[in-house]
């Protein structure tokens, strides 16, 4: 890949589908965390190879097997564990969410302004909303989630003026 491109430099072409990827800085206390979550490290030539076929030459595999690209290490976890740590945490989210709305209420019943009412998102508008921080919440550069990937694209266009 060359120095200064507009490909995605940390994108995993071949991905596999039954496990999300992420980059994780290397650094003993991010590794240690990641590995205690349940991710594991995406080690080997073979693994190396298959997730990203020829251009496998622009990442280091490390003396212990680890697929590496500058500073980061590259780690997996099976999708139905990755699905369970996004509940949870959008679960907390939900709960944080709720307590803070409850406390702003309390705080403006105890001041006495009634007419403040928080905003409530109910049917298609929550759902659509749900789903956006979903997606948002995945994105990962160059991964969406369940096995796809994103490519980034520049498209240059021209326009002619005419006088």
């Amino acid at each position: 890949m060359p120095l200064f491109s507009n490909e995605d430099p940390t994108r995993i072409p071949n991905p596999d589908p039954n496990y999300h990827y992420t980059w994780v800085y290397t650094e003993p206390q991010s590794m240690s965390d990641y590995l205690q979550a349940g991710w594991e490290l995406c080690k080997g030539e073979e693994e190396a190879k298959s997730l990203f076929g020829s251009d496998v030459v622009n990442y280091v595999t490390t003396s212990d097997g680890r697929i590496r690209k500058g500073d980061l290490t590259l780690m997996k976890i099976p999708m139905p564990r990755y699905r369970e740590i996004q509940e949870m945490r959008l679960r907390e989210a939900r709960e944080q969410k709720s307590m803070t709305d409850d406390r702003f209420m309390a705080g403006i019943e105890e001041i006495g302004h009634p007419g403040i009412k928080p905003f409530v998102m109910e049917g298609e508008e929550y759902a659509d909303r749900q789903e956006f921080d979903q997606r948002e919440s995945q994105n990962r550069v160059g991964y969406t989630g369940g096995g796809e990937t994103t490519k980034s694209t520049s498209s240059k266009t021209k326009s002619k003026t005419t006088t």
